[in-house]
């Protein structure tokens, strides 16, 4: 049995002429389409194949519809981790790539597992083929041109193969739009992504907030030291709210428990599998 949850970012900072409906549309379909999926194929391609559905989808800031650069380019981050190897790869500004997060996995056979800018693009173009794509989309361009400058920005997906205690985490992110180029937020680091037997982490919202916070892995540490993950979770975002940070994060541990939360000015988009039952943050906000 898998279980998993994915986010399509934190708050209406996202994109503020969608309605929070749509996002609980899409998140909703997407996570559907990968129970399917999960009947016939293994976690780790479960994983990318969520990965890819959100990236492919225009209204999240990630692959399709990443938001532009103060420069007219547009730069995307991806990370990949998972329990079996707890190794860390990721990607930092490639261009031109349709699925960022497919080469941050590709990076886990690689022994420098980290690559950014012209390299990053260079590898996913030379060594594993792929085609030049332009994630570009009218509703970006048109941030662009009214020089929209973004807070937060980043996708993500955390799975768990109950059976086999194996954990996945990807995270993927167009950046926060109308950022100097060469910025670098949480995304590609173990701030912002973290797997490890324990559990895994997406975060999203601030990214220099979340790297200020050491988010991922100091939930993970507290986890590991003996906490539960509600209580790891919790005492986090206890520490954020303090500092008035702005995020949130998505989380799953070897027990199957399944968590997502925020700061108190944000709100993380989430959509849920729990082995039974598909809901998303809109239910629970019902609740």
């Amino acid at each position: 049995m898998v279980k998993f949850i994915i986010h399509g970012g934190c708050g209406a900072r996202e994109a503020p002429k969608i309605p929070f409906m749509i996002y609980h549309e899409k998140l909703s379909e997407i996570t559907h389409l990968g129970v399917e999926f999960s009947k016939t194929h293994s976690t780790q391609e479960l994983a990318l194949y969520l990965a890819h559905l959100l990236e492919d989808e225009s209204i999240f800031n990630a692959g399709t519809g990443s938001r532009v650069q103060k420069d007219g380019e547009i730069r995307m981050s991806a990370a990949y981790m998972d329990s079996q190897n707890e190794k860390f790869s990721g990607v930092i500004n490639i261009q031109n790539i349709k699925n960022p997060s497919f080469v941050a996995y590709k990076l886990q056979g690689e022994y420098n597992s980290v690559l950014s800018s012209v390299e990053a693009t260079q590898y996913a173009t030379e060594k594993l083929n792929h085609e030049t794509y332009n994630p570009m989309t009218k509703m970006r361009w048109e941030e662009y041109q009214n020089e929209l400058k973004g807070y937060t920005g980043t996708i993500g997906v955390v799975v768990l193969e109950c059976e086999n205690q194996a954990i996945f985490a990807i995270t993927f992110t167009g950046g926060i739009g109308f950022e100097s180029p060469g910025r670098v937020g949480d995304t590609p680091t173990v701030a912002g992504t973290y797997a490890s037997k324990i559990l895994g982490i997406s975060c999203t919202g601030k990214g220099e907030q979340i790297v200020n916070q050491g988010l991922a892995v100091r939930v993970e540490t507290r986890v590991r030291d003996g906490a539960t993950l509600e209580e790891a979770a919790m005492k986090s975002i206890l520490e954020a709210e303090e500092k008035g940070y702005y995020f949130g994060f998505i989380a799953i541990d070897v027990m199957g428990n399944i968590f997502a939360t925020n700061t108190s000015q944000a709100q993380t988009f989430y959509s849920i599998y729990d082995g039974t039952k598909v809901y998303t943050f809109l239910d629970k906000l019902a609740q």
